[in-house]
């Protein structure tokens, strides 16, 4: 029987073979967003002209997965078909259940059937990772060997450490973009083993648990990967508790059953590279899609040669063009734009932070901000369309305008000239039980019926700000009442969050010799995040490197170690500069002003002006009628004191004059 199993049978194959499970995302989410008969095939909903899935197998693959298991309720003959043609070499199988799927009866299938040979990485078919996970898995797998050891010696009867759940630290920003799956947790530090997840930021540390060990720590600037590194015992725990059927229940039910069961979770958090579920909320589709567009899932990016569909051409500010596209006269691409393989636009339109799917149509005057466009939608003239998703085969008549957060299903019609309002459905059918079927116009033509989410499901940006606390570690103190008041604290600016980051990244890079191309991501990851524009970041990556010395002795240097520290580090972070720089006029005199306001701020380094004019020269990351043209208008660029400003001329004008003569020189010999 399987009961009977042998907890040395697991572990005679534990650490030599590496699987894999993937299970829809609606077990361990309600992704209320989706028309019914588009959530029915959840692996190869698109998530950028790609199958989820795709992304999903990728990640799989680069960490050396032998063998994965897929769930599917539905349409399991078309996931079959997919991994045939697309991942014919790997040992994928496809399951297709009979009852609706849930986490138990996924675990308790795999025991009856005796699949599970080893430790397995077990995630939803929406996760996407950028990073592959040999190196965590190899942590699990040394802490279960040293709980062998350890019970062998016979040393109190040790818990056995089952399963490593994968969180990923996050910035206050970044967490309300990913709200949905942001986790508050308590944790020892010294072994990271989970005491609990609380589902709130308000709680109660019971006495017990400050008995457990001596420092515990409170951690609510992470977010819940989903994705969990579990011991081939976990599947058996499942079996005879029916009632058992979520993620959180079996989490609730180690915890509270610990002494009995001798198990333990603990936690990973990922330092470099991200992960996140896609499908969770609106707002997470949303904000993964425009972190793969910036590259911060790299290598999983639109333009990865993963299901040979096609050369994606990539060019400035983002913009991923498939073959046979066309565009009329005065189209403009923004940033952050996918257009999929024989789609054509017409005239005029405005496309920003938007995706289109392959062989759309897209009428002219149309402007589509932050719109996720799936296959074959045709779109007619003079549309406008914020924030909002749009299935397989829909129309949308002239004239429509789509508010934010809407979701417009497979195979419908919708127009002409009406509106659909924020936060709608509109489909074919109703069978989720979260909508309500709203009385809105849908035009002349159309197909299908509009819902509205109802209101205490629908997802709230305002309710996620309010509920977005600590960015710190917190720890219990004893000293500390349970009912004093704490002080509330606002929130920092999203300038001075994005400056931090940006000087967290650049210090790290110089200091690990990180290089200008990997530093180039985490700087477009936070540009993205911040929504900062190109003029910001040149300022705030000049202001960083020129006060990295000072921040780095965390005070202020002699002139001579300031210059050789600067000269040291623009010469490995060059690249850095030359990709914000673009040898584009305006933008190098962005970072000339910024290097004037410095100056005059922090005038005890102005000696060390004309040197860094001749670094700056010298490799080429400006051009010499720029700075002409930047010192012809100095007086009237910043706010400074005059005599700061006085000063600052003096010191470069010598600089300015040098290169005049050397223009007038090259001019006589030609």
């Amino acid at each position: 029987m399987v009961a009977g199993k042998k907890l040395s049978d697991h572990d005679s194959k534990q650490g030599d073979i590496l699987q894999a499970v993937l299970v829809p995302f609606s077990i361990t989410s309600d992704n209320h967003f989706l028309a019914p008969e588009d959530a029915s095939s959840e692996p190869l909903l698109p998530l950028l002209n790609l199958p989820v899935l795709s992304y999903v197998l990728e990640w799989v693959i680069s960490s050396e997965v032998q063998s994965t298991f897929i769930y599917v309720h539905s349409g399991g003959k078309t996931v079959h078909e997919f991994i045939k043609s697309y991942f014919p070499k790997h040992d994928i199988q496809v399951i297709v259940t009979v009852e609706r799927l849930t986490l138990g009866g996924v675990m308790r299938d795999l025991e009856n059937k005796s699949l599970i040979e080893g430790d397995f990485l077990l995630a939803s078919y929406d996760t996407i990772c950028s990073i592959p996970l040999n190196s965590v898995v190899d942590v699990h797998r040394k802490r279960y060997k040293n709980f062998r050891n350890t019970s062998k010696k016979d040393e109190g009867s040790p818990l056995e450490p089952i399963m490593t759940i994968i969180f990923k630290p996050i910035s206050s920003k970044t967490r309300l973009f990913l709200a949905g799956n942001s986790s508050n947790i308590i944790f020892t530090p010294t072994n990271n083993r989970i005491l609990t997840v609380l589902e709130s930021n308000s709680f109660t540390i019971p006495q017990e648990m400050l008995e457990i060990a001596d420092r515990l720590i409170v951690r609510s600037d992470i977010l819940n990967t989903g994705i969990c590194i579990c011991s081939p015992h976990v599947p058996f725990i499942f079996l005879d508790n029916f009632d058992i059927d979520t993620l959180p229940a079996f989490l609730s039910s180690v915890f509270e059953n610990e002494e009995f069961l001798r198990k333990s979770i603990h936690c990973h958090f990922l330092e470099n590279g991200i992960a996140s579920p896609a499908f969770s909320s609106m707002p997470q589709y949303d904000a993964v899609s425009q972190m793969m567009l910036s590259r911060w899932f790299y290598p999983l990016t639109p333009d990865m040669k993963v299901l040979n569909s096609g050369k994606v051409s990539l060019s400035r500010n983002n913009i991923y063009t498939s073959e046979q596209v066309t565009s009329g006269q005065g189209t403009v691409f923004s940033e952050n734009v996918l257009i999929g393989r024989s789609s054509s636009l017409g005239n005029h339109c405005k496309i920003s932070c938007s995706s289109i799917g392959a062989n759309c149509k897209i009428g002219s005057n149309v402007k589509l901000e932050r719109c996720y466009i799936w296959n074959h939608v045709e779109i007619g003239d003079n549309v406008t369309m914020i924030g909002c998703i749009v299935a397989n085969n829909v129309t949308i008549f002239p004239g429509t305008i789509i508010e934010e957060k809407c979701f417009i299903g497979s195979d419908t019609k919708i127009g002409p000239s009406t509106c659909i309002p924020k936060e709608s459905i509109v489909c074919l059918s109703n069978s989720n039980t979260f909508c309500e079927l709203a009385n809105i116009d849908l035009g002349l033509k159309h197909v299908g019926n509009c819902y509205r989410l109802l209101h205490n499901v629908h997802c709230d940006y305002k309710s996620w700000l309010e509920d977005a606390v600590s960015e710190t570690d917190l720890f219990y103190n004893e000293d500390k009442s349970s009912d004093e008041e704490s002080d509330f604290t606002p929130p920092p600016d999203d300038e001075k969050l994005f400056r931090s980051e940006l000087q967290e990244s650049i210090l790290r890079a110089i200091e690990e010799h990180v290089s200008a191309a990997n530093l180039i991501l985490e700087v477009n990851a936070s540009k993205f995040a911040y929504n900062a524009s190109l003029s910001e970041t040149i300022t705030a990556v000049v202001d960083i490197m020129l006060d990295a010395p000072c921040l780095f002795e965390k005070c202020p240097v002699e002139n001579k170690v300031w210059i050789t520290s600067f000269e040291k580090n623009i010469s490995q972070l060059k690249n850095l500069w030359v990709n914000y720089l673009r040898n584009d006029p305006q933008y190098q005199l962005d970072a000339l002003t910024t290097i004037e306001e410095y100056f005059c701020k922090k005038s005890s380094y102005m000696s060390c002006a004309p040197k860094l004019f001749h670094i700056l020269y010298d490799i080429d990351v400006i051009e010499e009628n720029t700075f002409l043209s930047w010192f012809e208008n100095i007086n009237s660029e910043i706010e400074a004191d005059e005599l700061e400003r006085n000063q600052l001329i003096s010191k470069i004008e010598p600089f300015i004059n040098w290169l005049k003569e050397a223009d007038e020189t090259s001019s006589e010999e030609d």
